[in-house]
């Protein structure tokens, strides 16, 4: 399994870049998804598969923004190893990203419930590493995430992990991102009190979710589960 490196700062995937598609695509051109996940209480990590589709475009760059909203049970592994040899939160063995030259996280803290996913098909090394080419439906990686005991319980908890638009990107080898929109927007050079008396145009872009369609992820712990064996 390729290791993923903790960085501080993150690449940008090109997001000041045209995207070709517009915005009235029928089609996605890029579907980024997480099935469901049921696990017992007593399971103390959790895998979380994360697919990728683009069926159009070649993807040398991806930027994913990870968040699980809002409960006490659930965060992403940060430098720890178990017995079956995960390292992290991110697994890319036998995944799109396990040949890729570079893949970097950042988390936040101290709860680590937020975390980027930054890579790069092939890094400015002097090999030559293909971006991947357009595919149906392939597992791009697996989250790894700590599951705190909360037995006894009653019930199933429901826990979501969202795909942020913001700071989530992908991009072509060329540079190019897929799915980001520009607007041209004013904004103010220069003001006299409280009046702006010079205007500058500032190009915008975002992610447009027509073209990038993301589903977020849940996890279920459900109290008649038996723990898993794996």
């Amino acid at each position: 399994m390729r290791k993923a490196i903790v960085v501080i700062a993150m690449i940008c995937l090109g997001l000041s870049g045209l995207s070709a598609a517009q915005s009235d695509s029928v089609t996605p051109r890029v579907r980024v998804w997480m099935p469901p996940v049921q696990v017992s209480p007593q399971d103390p990590l959790v895998r979380i598969p994360v697919y990728l589709a683009n069926p159009f475009d070649t993807i040398a760059g991806v930027e994913l923004n990870l968040e699980i909203e809002d409960n006490p049970f659930i965060e992403f592994v940060l430098d720890e190893i178990n017995e079956e040899g995960l390292e992290m939160a991110v697994d890319t063995s036998g995944t799109l990203l396990g040949s890729w030259e570079w893949v970097g996280l950042n988390f936040s803290e101290p709860d680590f419930s937020r975390m980027k996913v930054a890579a790069m098909a092939d890094w400015p090394d002097g090999t030559i590493t293909p971006p991947l080419a357009p595919q149906d439906s392939t597992l791009l990686m697996s989250l790894v995430c700590h599951n705190y005991n909360i037995h006894p319980l009653t019930g199933t908890v429901e826990i979501h992990i969202a795909i942020q638009p913001e700071h989530t990107g992908f991009s072509d080898n060329m540079g190019r991102t897929i799915g980001v929109t520009t607007t041209i927007e004013k904004e103010c050079e220069r003001y006299v009190a409280d009046s702006c008396v010079s205007w500058k145009n500032r190009r915008v872009g975002r992610l447009d979710t027509t073209i990038v369609k993301m589903v977020d992820g849940v996890i279920s712990i459900v109290d008649s589960l038996p723990p898993s064996h794996e």
